[in-house]
């Protein structure tokens, strides 16, 4: 093998801090800071190795492409692969599940429908999906809770009025808001944690 072709370490790892980090939460491309443990389910079994490819087989047979077989997922688990699937569809709706896993809203639909047979791989990544924004949507829960007490910790330290007037919003929109009244909008949780000293991403 010509030395030309082999890459030194150097050049193996100068890149490797950028590569997503898949066993943690926080750990994609555009992600910045502390991981988070990330809890691994297993939504379905599909067999690999030389057992699924009848690798013993070919040693006799010789090799084909053809012979290769996929086992694929066992109907116990694809019944409750769906199900997990029609959950997420029901808190988070078609457009977003679909965008999330990279499919076609047609392939979300049969996979809840079950009038075609859909493929492994889109099953697969549906119930990715469904997971990583159940967890977006837990930490964005929390995030609400987080700053909604800090602000009425503000507020019972400060008042009301004058905790609105440094926050630049109508006291009785943020009274509604603190009191669970109504939703914190991205507006009002953007001005609290520029407040509080923190970061705002758009």
């Amino acid at each position: 093998m010509p030395v030309r072709w082999l890459k030194s370490y150097g050049r193996s790892l100068s890149r490797y801090h950028l590569h997503p980090e898949a066993k943690f939460w926080g750990g994609d491309w555009t992600e910045a800071g502390t991981l988070r443990r990330r809890h691994v389910v297993a939504a379905g079994v599909q067999h690999l190795g030389k057992e699924a490819d009848q690798f013993e087989e070919q040693l006799f047979t010789g090799e084909d492409d053809d012979a290769e077989i996929d086992y694929g997922f066992t109907p116990s688990d694809r019944a409750e692969m769906i199900v997990t699937i029609k959950g997420a569809k029901s808190r988070f709706g078609v457009r977003k599940l679909s965008r999330q896993a990279g499919v076609a809203d047609q392939t979300l639909s049969a996979a809840i429908s079950g009038f075609r047979i859909v493929a492994d791989s889109a099953l697969a990544a549906l119930v990715a999906a469904a997971d990583t924004l159940a967890h977006a949507d837990t930490i964005a829960i929390f995030e609400r809770k987080r700053l909604r007490e800090w602000a009425q910790a503000c507020v019972r330290r400060e008042g009301r009025n004058a905790f609105a007037k440094r926050l630049g919003v109508d006291p009785h929109n943020l009274g509604k808001a603190l009191t669970g009244g109504r939703g914190l909008s991205r507006e009002l949780m953007a001005n609290l944690r520029r407040l509080r000293g923190e970061a705002v991403t758009e």
